[in-house]
């Protein structure tokens, strides 16, 4: 049956729930979340414990398998052998191409070639380079008897013009002791001041041949001499006065040089100087190697081996030692030997950064220029040149200056890669 809502007297209607409606004044049972948990025995097996013994036992275990249980066919021996000799072919395939990666190859490119004029009459001697395109050659003799009677005197070059000047006696070493003024140490023991092609004076600070100087900063000077003497000196306007000096004994020789009960005052011959504007080090024509502070002088002795020495370049950490046979040594501040040049050298030089040695080969028959870096302890490279050279000298960081056996003025340009 329907029925309309509009048609009823009926005001109002409810409709209650039917579930409300049936348990209307029953209460309803209720209960928590947390059912009754039952408790109950279950039957397990135990863990299996693990086998427990020693290294002694797991080898003869393992030894009782060894050439019994275990066989391997000559088929598997074949091709492992066969696959170490092709592992090491394609690692020396791939050790060609290490040298794409290596950041210490040089190139050397020769800028210009000079001759001097005029040509000398004298030997080359040596070569030394200074700032803005300088430079100073010796011309002389190195070996005397008694007195010096040769024909002797300095090349000067200053931004590519070339000057002479004479000298009463052969030049031996040779500085910038400022931007144009050289400091030239002479066979006589004179210690001449030369600028352009003047001299400018003469100052005789030793009895014996100069045999090396150094310029720790501009206008200070330290001279050495065969005669045992070190002396510091100040430039007073062009003229050197002395500051400081000191002997160098037999008494000063390390014991693994000098003979134990040697206590002589005698002096012996210093042949090279080094160093910094902090310390310095000299080296004797027995072997004796020594450090020295600047401020005071006071020798501290390094362990040598008794070798005639050459020459001597110290910039700390490393120490470069130039033997009188020809050998190059690279030893740590201390004196410790930690390399040596395969090639003997006439000739070796630094650049100013403390990085690169480049050492002028000693065999004649075949020329050749050297580069050995440093910090590394490596021998670059090995790069012959067409003419023999009498001498060279650093350029800056980046170039070579040197004297050919025909007397041309050579420039290198060192590119390092």
């Amino acid at each position: 049956m329907s029925m309309k809502l509009e048609d009823s007297s009926i005001s109002s209607l409810t409709i209650e729930h039917a579930a409300r409606s049936a348990a209307k004044g029953v209460p309803k049972e209720g209960g928590c979340q947390t059912e009754p948990i039952n408790v109950a025995d279950a039957p397990c097996d135990p863990m299996e414990m693990g086998v427990v013994g020693t290294q002694t036992d797991f080898f003869e275990r393992m030894g009782e398998a060894n050439g019994k249980e275990v066989t391997i066919s000559e088929e598997v021996i074949t091709r492992m052998i066969a696959a170490l000799a092709e592992s090491e072919k394609s690692r020396k395939i791939y050790e060609r191409l290490n040298v794409l990666h290596d950041t210490t190859r040089v190139h050397i490119t020769m800028l210009r070639s000079v001759p001097m004029q005029p040509p000398p009459s004298a030997s080359i001697i040596d070569i030394i380079t200074g700032s803005a395109d300088r430079a100073v050659i010796l011309l002389g003799e190195m070996v005397h008897e008694t007195w010096c009677s040769h024909e002797c005197g300095l090349r000067v070059i200053n931004r590519r013009k070339s000057s002479s000047i004479l000298l009463p006696t052969c030049p031996t070493t040779a500085g910038f002791i400022e931007r144009d003024l050289i400091a030239v140490g002479t066979v006589g023991g004179e210690i001449v001041i030369v600028s352009g092609d003047d001299i400018l004076s003469t100052s005789k600070l030793f009895s014996s041949s100069v045999s090396s100087l150094y310029i720790p900063s501009s206008g200070r000077l330290v001279a050495v001499s065969i005669d045992g003497l070190l002396k510091i000196c100040t430039l007073k306007g062009v003229e050197l006065q002395e500051t400081k000096s000191i002997e160098v004994t037999v008494t000063n020789l390390p014991r693994s040089i000098r003979s134990t009960r040697s206590e002589s005052d005698a002096r012996i011959g210093i042949v090279s100087v080094s160093g910094n504007d902090r310390e310095l080090c000299l080296v004797s024509e027995t072997g004796g190697i020594w450090t020295a502070p600047l401020a005071t002088l006071a020798l501290q002795s390094l362990h040598a081996q008794p070798q005639p020495l050459a020459a001597v370049i110290f910039r700390p950490p490393h120490l470069i030692l130039h033997g009188d046979d020809g050998r190059v040594h690279v030893c740590t501040s201390s004196g410790e030997r930690v390399d040596t040049l395969p090639a003997k050298a006439k000739k070796v030089v630094l650049t100013p950064d403390g990085n690169l040695l480049i050492a002028l080969s000693a065999i004649s028959s075949t020329p050749a220029i050297s580069f050995y870096d440093v910090p590394k302890r490596k021998r670059i490279i090995e790069i012959e040149i067409p003419s023999s050279l009498l001498a060279i000298a650093a350029k800056g960081r980046d170039g070579i200056l040197a004297v050919s056996e025909d007397t041309q003025i050579v420039e290198y340009d060192v590119t390092r890669v």
